[in-house]
């Protein structure tokens, strides 16, 4: 699958959205990146981390979404100028029905979808990574794949 085209894919679903929130949502580099992977599932992580990035950044706000080789690995970046993180709630970012924003509201979630992501990440060989300076200066998510899939199956 070419992961730069999946994260494109994911953009352009989300650009009504990010439009009605105010929130610019764009999409940086052009080269393909061909891995192997279940893209349906990674189209599904791709989707979350842009999703919560949306819904984390205030009107008149950013969500970038980067696809790049990395060697024998490829990344996946969605990063925005939103809510940000606590560096001391990371831990629990990945855990089941977690809510590290108050979740009431038009914030609220499942607190499943980066529990979800890590999953299928770590199914495909790869790692999530998260990075935030704190409390409104945005977040930074990374999703690391090997690019011959798991095990460096072809």
């Amino acid at each position: 699958m070419d992961l730069h085209a999946a994260a494109s894919e994911v953009v352009r679903s989300f650009q009504v959205a990010a439009k009605a929130k105010g929130v610019a949502l764009l999409l940086e580099g052009e080269a393909p990146v061909p891995i192997v992977g279940d893209d349906r599932r990674l189209i599904q992580v791709i989707a979350n981390l842009v999703s919560n990035a949306i819904r984390f950044t205030p009107r008149g706000g950013e969500v970038r979404v980067r696809a790049g080789s990395l060697g024998a690995q490829a990344a996946v970046t969605v990063a925005d100028n939103g809510r940000g993180i606590p560096a001391d709630r990371f831990g629990e970012l990945f855990r089941p029905f977690a809510q590290v924003h108050d979740g009431r509201g038009l914030d609220a979630g499942s607190g499943l979808g980066l529990y979800l992501s890590r999953g299928i990440a770590e199914a495909h060989g790869g790692t999530i990574e998260v990075h935030s300076e704190g409390v409104g200066r945005g977040a930074t998510f990374r999703v690391v794949l090997p690019v011959q899939g798991p095990g460096g199956a072809t």
